[in-house]
């Protein structure tokens, strides 16, 4: 802020504390108004992202760091794989999931089918987008009693603030009308098991699975794409 003369300068927090809000070195103590060379000045100053350790290259104004990191692509994501404390972000964490722990991975294309044939034995499979944003899936299956529940997450801590996607699951048998799930794709920073209290999910009974009890299979047609 500054006098009303030009001539004085103080800070929003200090010039509120004076009597009047008036400046007490003029004369006539005149009323505070905005001072943009000092705004100016004082805006400029820039911060580094909170998650350059990640990845991020941007520098912020001082005073919107929050608003950076709660849209921030780099947030990152931490490995739920027990004893593994990785912590990185989404493009990092796939390379991790891949190279450390060995999860299957397929490549996918917004608005297309992908099938697979999923073993209980392998219930975690990773999807990356062959796109531009090259964004990262996870397909789960847990268990549901004898029925098994699958769900599709994407990778990532920021997902409100980013590109949202509509998934469509379909779970096939031979001689059977296949059972569908048309849902948006719920984002998470520590994906695993399928949380089936906060994600919407397909529900397969054992009548869409083959083979022995111990590592079922179903055949699973995904197709994800972009929502606008």
């Amino acid at each position: 802020m500054q006098c009303a003369a030009g001539c004085h300068t103080a800070c929003s927090r200090c010039q509120s504390k004076l009597p009047g809000k008036r400046c007490h070195s003029c004369d006539q103590g005149g009323a505070y108004v905005r001072c943009p060379v000092m705004d100016g000045i004082v805006c400029s100053a820039r911060v580094r992202c909170a998650y350059h350790q990640h990845g991020c290259p941007s520098y912020v104004p001082y005073y919107e760091p929050r608003d950076h990191e709660s849209v921030c692509p780099h947030a990152p994501c931490s490995c739920t794989e027990p004893g593994c404390a990785f912590v990185g972000s989404p493009r990092r964490f796939l390379a991790h999931l891949i190279d450390a722990h060995s999860w299957p991975v397929h490549t996918i294309r917004y608005g297309t089918h992908l099938g697979l044939g999923v073993r209980a034995s392998e219930p975690r499979v990773l999807l990356v987008a062959a796109e531009e944003d090259e964004a990262v899936f996870l397909l789960a299956i847990g268990a549901l009693g004898p029925a098994r529940a699958v769900s599709v997450v994407c990778v990532r801590a920021n997902g409100e603030a980013g590109q949202q996607y509509g998934l469509k699951l379909w779970a096939h048998a031979s001689n059977e009308r296949a059972i569908t799930l048309d849902c948006e794709v719920t984002s998470s920073a520590a994906p695993g098991e399928v949380a089936v209290e906060t994600v919407e999910f397909l529900t397969v009974p054992p009548a869409k699975m083959t083979g022995p009890q111990a590592d079922k299979e179903m055949v699973i047609t995904v197709c994800i794409d972009k929502s606008f």
